[in-house]
């Protein structure tokens, strides 16, 4: 429990999306702190539990063999996804049909899919089997080695060997790994190729009224089901700090929130186009400072992205403040009268809504090879980076690359961290076992 707990507060802060950054240059024009703190996914993967076979049986029955109430946990990053359990089984099933997966003919749920955000073809995913319990807590009973995307994808439809905690046998799992391509909506319709979409919200900067008592603040989302906010967890040194005092153009005092943050999820296409995207304000205290609603509708009609600039930005409705009671049953109609008197809350953001477009395995596992095999320039001159980017703008749309790479002015490929990721896997057992020993 303990380790799992400290894994959880690592990812947060050291493993992909969440990165630590310098930025050398305090030109906005040059350096976007939003796409250092959050680089931009390369794909997505997407993990569908079939079946298992010879599973370590964990439950005692009086009457019948030894069972258990088996499902799959895997996580990758700090994304964490668990499967339907089933009932008294050591051979589990959670797809009926398997073959009708790839005709598209069997329709699978959230408890027996999931989409995973990559960032970087070399994250490795932990792939682990659990007993559930009502009462206790949930027993490991079989586990995977680590294996990255690029594996991941190579022993789709495979049985994976698990092991126990004590490295005995522990049965062996199926999965379905597909890797889908993001497009933009101008090179794939969101419509017509997959049932899913992705969707990027970019935060810069929020004008807050002079009269909020405001020193920290985060960004939460919400659509539908999903959840996310604009920090790991509620450390106040970790929050977007209000850092000037100006004037609006109304003539009112405010202060600039620094957010600089950047969320990606993914959703299906059918929620885009009927839910709207709830944006949320939160003060240090954990109050709702302000909300508001944006609908995904208005920004697939733009193309795909639509922009909240500093000139026209969206306004975020601040909520009413509870007060007597019997003056607001008497006065005709309150709520509205008091929300328009205060001044909203001034947001500058972009929100894209990208398509999801499966790729074949074969293809994906290919172009992912062959992007690890290239050797990256430490230097690149300046008539190289020219010839590369008429080359980027001259190809079509068939031509787009499978993998993509988010790439600025001043932050080089993620392959450059491999070195601190091999470090770390080699001093993380020490810390952890020095840990639990101080625990105990």
């Amino acid at each position: 429990m303990i380790t799992n707990l400290l894994e959880k507060l690592i990812a947060r802060r050291l493993v992909l999306p969440n990165v630590w950054f310098r930025p050398f240059l305090k030109d906005e024009e040059v350096v976007d702190t939003a796409t250092l703190r959050d680089p931009k996914p390369v794909g997505v993967l997407r993990v569908t539990a079939i079946e298992a076979k010879d599973l370590y049986a964990n439950d005692i029955n009086l009457f019948t063999d030894r069972t258990s109430d088996p499902y799959v946990r895997i996580r990758l990053a700090d994304d964490e996804w668990k499967s339907k359990h089933r009932d008294s089984t050591c051979n589990p099933k959670w797809v009926a049909d398997p073959d009708a997966l790839a005709t598209g003919d069997v329709t699978v749920s959230e408890e027996e899919r999931h989409d995973f955000l990559v960032y970087d073809v070399g994250q490795t995913l932990r792939i682990e089997v659990y007993d559930w319990n009502e009462f206790q807590s949930d027993v490991l009973i079989g586990r995977s080695i680590h294996i990255s995307v690029q594996d991941a994808l190579a022993k789709s439809r495979k049985w994976i060997e698990l092991k126990q905690k004590d490295d005995k046998p522990g049965g062996h799992l199926q999965m379905q790994f597909d890797w889908l391509k993001v497009v933009q909506e101008s090179v794939g319709p969101l419509n017509q190729e997959d049932d899913a979409c992705m969707v990027r919200l970019k935060i810069d900067e929020i004008h807050v009224p002079e009269d909020v008592d405001l020193l920290y603040a985060k960004v939460e989302v919400k659509f539908q089901e999903v959840f996310k906010a604009s920090t790991p967890d509620t450390h106040l040194s970790s929050h977007a700090v209000v850092t000037e005092t100006g004037i609006s153009s109304d003539g009112e005092k405010e202060k600039r929130l620094d957010v600089e943050y950047v969320l990606c999820f993914q959703v299906s296409r059918s929620a885009a186009e009927t839910e709207p995207l709830q944006i949320s304000i939160i003060s240090n205290e954990k109050a709702v400072v302000a909300t508001g609603e944006l609908d995904l509708r208005e920004v697939v009609a733009e193309g795909g992205t639509k922009e909240w600039p500093q000139e026209d930005p969206m306004l975020l409705k601040r909520p009413r403040e509870d007060k007597n009671v019997i003056s607001d049953f008497l006065s005709s109609n309150p709520s509205q009268d008091e929300e328009n008197k205060a001044p909203p809350l001034r947001a500058e953001i972009s929100v894209s809504v990208m398509g999801l477009v499966p790729v074949p395995t074969k293809t994906a596992i290919a172009h992912m090879r062959k992007r690890r095999m290239q050797s990256p320039k430490a230097f690149p001159t300046a008539s190289s980076t020219f010839s590369h980017t008429i080359r980027s703008f001259a190809r079509t749309a068939d031509e787009q690359p499978l993998v993509n790479r988010d790439t600025t002015k001043c932050t080089g490929s993620v392959e450059s961290l491999d070195w601190f990721n091999t470090f770390f896997a080699r001093l993380w057992p020490k810390i952890a076992a020095y840990v639990q020993k101080l625990m105990e």
